[in-house]
């Protein structure tokens, strides 16, 4: 928390790791019999939210200061996906609309003074995610219809940020190497 001081005989170490596994499918397939219209549609919408903060917010002194915000890529999977079609009848109409909605945010910032004590002193973050959107066809599509319309749509939204360093205005004294990497 802010304004909490941190004083150590040893490396201070402020570090975060997390996943998150977020999808969703649908399916929205119609058959009729000749004759008839047949209609499929099928929507998903995906929504993930991950945030890891391991930023010192207080003052820190200690034999060298490390802060790492991680977010491995084995395990951060979004995806969604929608399917349809629509088959006999004299009329065909499909429709498959897939959206996906991301927000990663990996902060490993120094907001407040850091005494090293002669130690290293580093800022790392990383993140990495696997994202699909598919938004397909029935296996047969619109099929056996006279007239047959079909419309597939697929969005996906992912605003990943990951941000390591000094605040401005941060002091950091007697560090040996200072290291800041995202």
């Amino acid at each position: 928390p802010a304004g909490v001081a941190i004083l150590a005989g040893g490396p201070v170490v402020v570090a975060g790791v997390g996943e998150l596994t977020a999808t969703a499918s649908a399916d929205g397939s119609s058959a009729t019999a000749a004759g008839g219209d047949a209609i499929g549609a099928a929507v998903a919408v995906t929504y993930g939210e991950l945030t890891i903060d391991a930023t010192v917010r207080g003052p820190v002194s200690g034999v060298g200061v490390s802060t790492s915000a991680t977010v491995p890529t084995a395990t951060n999977v979004f995806g969604a996906k929608a399917t349809s079609g629509a088959g006999g009848g004299d009329l065909g109409v499909a429709g498959s609309v897939a959206i996906l909605v991301v927000v990663v945010e990996a902060d490993a910032t120094l907001r407040a003074p850091v005494t090293a004590g002669g130690g290293d002193v580093s800022s790392t973050a990383s993140s990495s995610s696997v994202t699909t959107v598919d938004a397909l066809p029935g296996e047969d599509g619109i099929s056996g219809a006279k007239t047959g319309v079909g419309v597939s749509f697929a969005l996906a939204i992912v605003n990943d940020t990951v941000t390591a360093g000094i605040a401005d205005g941060v002091t950091v004294t007697g560090a040996d190497d200072v290291t800041i990497a995202a």
